[in-house]
């Protein structure tokens, strides 16, 4: 019985008509110890999309996520990835998604005996992330998404006129809202 009324409240096909928008955004945060810093990022993610034909939308999406460590030095940084999103929705409210993203961030670190850990960064670079979810239907036209997602991210770091090529592969999860008009 749970299973079919959820299946029901996934299959809402019209919201996903050619012409129609979405709206919605995506909350995540994380929090780690490893016994010698403290890790702490809250993120959201706003979007606007259009179907250009039936189930599937393109649209632009932006992330804003706060950083901050804790342990021997302190930093704080603020990081914004802004791009094209594509997303296809099946009848049966699962989704596939991907989006494109140009990445701009500032980081600063500060310690009180370590003199050399004291800087401001720079990050610019991209990101490609894939994912498949599921739009669960709480109202005709509001859905509940989650989205596991992969994330692949290049970038490089100037710091103190230095350059620095980084990479980072991650899974991460994405719960929001979504209202089709």
């Amino acid at each position: 019985l749970l299973c079919s009324s959820m299946l029901a409240s996934a299959q809402n096909s019209e919201s996903y008509n050619k012409g129609k928008k979405v709206i919605g955004a995506d909350f995540s945060g994380s929090y780690s110890n490893d016994g010698n810093y403290e890790f702490l990022t809250a993120s959201t993610t706003p979007e606007f999309g259009y179907f250009i034909h039936n189930n599937l939308a393109l649209g632009v999406t932006m992330n804003l996520e706060y950083l901050y460590q804790m342990g021997y030095t302190r930093v704080n940084g603020l990081q914004s990835l802004v791009g094209p999103f594509a997303k296809y929705y099946f009848n049966n409210g699962i989704f596939a998604s991907v989006n494109v993203c140009i990445l701009y961030g500032l980081q600063k670190s500060e310690s009180p005996t370590i003199t050399f850990a004291n800087y401001k960064s720079t990050d610019l670079g991209y990101s490609i992330s894939p994912g498949i979810g599921y739009a669960y239907f709480l109202a005709n036209n509001v859905a509940l998404e989650s989205c596991i997602q992969y994330n692949m991210l290049n970038y490089t770091t100037k710091k103190d006129g230095i350059s620095s090529n980084n990479s980072d592969n991650s899974f991460g999860l994405k719960i929001g809202f979504r209202v089709f008009l």
